[in-house]
């Protein structure tokens, strides 16, 4: 199983870190922190996820505690006429 260097970021200050052994970069982020990840925005709180042995470099954002301010938790959904 690969080992990652998991560091918890706010804006470019790694505020903690830990060496994890997970099967995807993505598991190693989520076993340090016990909140949702989002891939797909940029956040001032972030993981970074680093892979040594390939030489590659993950990140994750750390989605807002209220998580039901994001346009997809807005979207309504259809309702039967």
């Amino acid at each position: 199983m690969p080992t990652y260097l998991v560091e918890e970021m706010q804006n470019d200050r790694a505020t903690r870190s830990r060496t994890i052994d997970a099967p995807t970069p993505l598991v190693a982020a989520s076993k340090l922190i016990n909140r949702k990840l989002n891939g797909r925005t940029w956040e001032k709180d972030w993981i970074r996820v680093t892979d040594e042995a390939r030489g590659k470099v993950f990140s994750y954002s750390i989605a807002d505690k209220d998580t039901q301010n994001t346009k997809a938790a807005r979207r309504e959904k259809p309702t039967s006429a």
